[in-house]
């Protein structure tokens, strides 16, 4: 385990490529960045249920949503089931895949089809 401390943004992607998973265990984030970074990088998270990007996680597919970060035996379990080398590259795999789904540009087409919907209903009533 390495704790870097404060790592400049260009140097990030060698952090997560060099790591085997991704733990995001707060309180509290809004929707937690970092996370989407890891599984851009291949690595499985782990995170708490109160970390906004929970929506994107899929128990057990693409990691782990713990929801009492102070749960330190669920905690464990979750680290050692994602270690096992099989597990680790199919999650791995699957947190790739939920990433390419989750880009700006996939976030950009969503927001711009909810407003096609609103404008197409705003015509029919015109």
């Amino acid at each position: 385990m390495l704790f870097a401390g404060a790592v400049a943004r260009e140097k990030l992607p060698e952090f997560y490529l060099a790591g085997d998973l991704y733990a995001m265990l707060s309180r509290f984030d809004t929707f937690g960045m970092v996370v989407l970074e890891a599984m851009a990088a291949g690595l499985p998270v782990l995170i708490s249920g109160s970390v906004g990007a929970s929506d994107i996680v899929r128990e057990g597919e693409n990691g782990f949503v713990v929801e009492n970060p102070a749960d330190t035996d669920v905690i464990a379990e979750r680290i050692e089931t994602m270690l096992h080398g099989d597990v680790r590259e199919r999650m791995g795999r699957e947190a790739l895949k939920t990433a390419g789904e989750n880009s700006w540009d996939m976030a950009v087409a969503r927001v711009l089809a909810v407003y096609e919907d609103i404008w197409a209903d705003q015509r029919l009533k015109l």
